[in-house]
């Protein structure tokens, strides 16, 4: 089976599997985190690093640059879901080169371009409406694609020829924005991928360590991004009634340390360990 097939297959199950249908996967970060329980952060990074996939013990943690492409940062989400759905870090060494076009990364795309824009979702827009480049804008703003992507699939669906593909592939997300109406909605689109934001399991538990008195405020404020404003997150946390417990109740682990720049290892280790206190 070729490494569309198998992307097409995964993404299909994937959706069956979690109930999802056909429908929008708008909110893709928290779809995956809920569905997948895998962690995901958006991070600095460069145009040529678009995002990875580690493990940390039995924590798989998806980090995507922050990007004012929102198009192109859900499309990268989507295709390291497929390394994770095909389990492809299990075979990968330090030696392994994603960006080449390996069968693996061949399947991730096709798994991304089918788990974000469904071909039963292509065929139900298209359906007693003609096949043009408002059509084409429509499933880019709804499904939240690149104009690339959905060409494919209009092709893939047999309701565009290759010729067709090709010339929309070259549209531009921005112009389809402005050529039909939907600017303000990508503006604000943009401004969402381009904010930095911790994984939201790993915060929530940094959270709760911190309201045991195990790890410190500063150490929410560097997951969180908020690093040259610890007194604020502290103060923040207090608002909602979040405080530490009283240190003579606790049994204490090892404290991250208050500094500039991301978490250790042995940090890590602490947060998605197991927080123990005596009763």
């Amino acid at each position: 089976m070729s490494g569309e097939a198998l992307g097409r297959h995964g993404a299909q199950a994937f959706r069956e599997k979690h109930g999802l249908g056909s429908q929008p996967l708008l909110d893709l970060i928290t779809v995956v985190e809920q569905k997948c329980e895998c962690d995901i952060t958006v991070l600095d990074g460069s145009d040529e690093a678009h995002g990875m996939t580690v493990r940390h013990g039995g924590t798989t943690i998806i980090g995507v640059a922050r990007s004012r492409n929102p198009m192109r940062q859900r499309s990268t989400i989507a295709h390291e879901l497929g390394h994770i759905w095909f389990d492809d870090l299990r075979d990968a060494t330090a030696r392994t080169r994603w960006a080449e076009r390996s069968p693996e990364e061949v399947r991730a795309d096709a798994f991304a371009r089918h788990l974000l824009l469904p071909l039963e979702a292509v065929e139900s827009h298209a359906r007693s409406r003609e096949v043009d480049e408002r059509l084409l804008s429509d499933l880019v703003q709804t499904h939240r694609v690149s104009a690339a992507i959905a060409a494919i699939q209009l092709r893939e669906a047999g309701l565009i020829d290759e010729r067709t593909c090709v010339d929309w592939t070259r549209l531009t997300t921005p112009r389809l924005a402005t050529r039909f109406g939907w600017s303000p909605l990508y503006r604000t689109l943009q401004v969402e991928s381009d904010t930095k934001s911790p994984p939201q399991r790993l915060l929530t538990r940094a959270i709760s360590a911190y309201a045991e008195g195990v790890v410190s405020a500063a150490t929410i404020a560097r997951l969180n991004g908020s690093t040259d404003d610890v007194q604020g997150v502290r103060q923040e946390l207090a608002d909602e009634g979040i405080e530490p417990r009283a240190p003579e109740t606790i049994q204490v682990a090892i404290r991250p340390r208050a500094g500039a720049g991301g978490l250790s290892s042995i940090e890590l280790d602490e947060l998605l360990g197991t927080v123990t206190n005596d009763e």
